[in-house]
C-alpha cells in the first residue's frame, strides 16, 4: 500500500536533496495505482531530478506514467511479464522505455526463443537489459543457475544483439552518471 502512504514523499525529498541518485524504484504498481497522489509526486520528482523510474508493473501503469511524464525514462522490470506484442507496442510508442528480462524464462526454451520474442529483442536490441532480481537472500543461492540461463539466452541471439543486451545497454544508460 506504499502508493497511498503520503509520508513517503517528505522522506524521498530529503533523500534526493541529500544524495545523488540515478533512479527511483523498483516501484511495484499496477494500472490505476500509477495515478495515486503519491505516485504523481514520485513522477514529478523523477522529472525534477532527471531520474530513471524503475517500475515493476503491468502495461497499463506504464502507459499512465508516460501520460503524466511523456519524456520519462522507465526501466520496466521483467518487461511487465507481458506478452511480446504488448511489450513491442509500448516500445514502439515510447522511445524512453527500457525493459529487463529477469525472470522471463518463458520466452526462451530448449535453446530457442519463441519467434515473437526473438523478433522483439532484435528489433529493440538497444532497449533490453539482463537482470538478476535478488529480491530475497535465498535468491543468491540460485545465482549460478540464473547466470547459466542468461549465457544460454545470449548465445541464441546474433552477436551484436547479445552484446547490447549483455552489457552495452547498461553501460550506455548508466554512463551519464559517471560524470557526477
Amino acid at each position: 500500500t506504499w502508493m497511498y502512504d503520503e509520508t513517503l514523499i517528505p522522506y524521498l525529498k530529503q533523500r534526493l536533496e541529500t544524495f545523488r541518485y540515478a533512479a527511483i524504484g523498483e516501484l511495484h504498481i499496477n494500472g490505476e495505482q500509477a495515478k495515486t497522489q503519491v505516485m504523481r509526486e514520485i513522477i514529478r520528482l523523477a522529472k525534477q531530478y532527471q531520474l530513471i523510474l524503475h517500475v515493476h508493473s503491468d502495461a497499463e501503469a506504464i502507459r499512465l506514467i508516460f501520460e503524466q511524464y511523456p519524456e520519462a525514462h522507465n526501466l520496466w522490470a521483467h518487461a511487465g511479464f507481458e506478452e511480446s506484442a504488448t511489450v513491442s507496442t509500448l516500445m514502439d510508442e515510447q522511445p524512453n522505455l527500457i525493459a529487463d528480462l529477469s525472470f522471463r524464462t518463458e520466452i526462451y526454451q530448449n535453446g530457442r526463443f519463441f519467434p515473437s520474442w526473438e523478433h522483439l529483442l532484435v528489433k529493440h536490441a538497444e532497449r533490453f537489459l539482463l537482470g538478476i532480481d535478488t529480491y530475497q537472500p535465498q535468491r543468491w543461492l540460485q545465482i549460478n543457475n540464473v547466470m547459466r540461463w542468461q549465457r544460454e539466452l545470449l548465445v541464441a541471439l546474433p552477436d551484436d544483439v547479445a552484446r547490447k543486451i549483455a552489457y552495452d545497454n547498461s553501460e550506455r544508460i548508466t554512463g551519464c552518471f559517471d560524470k557526477l
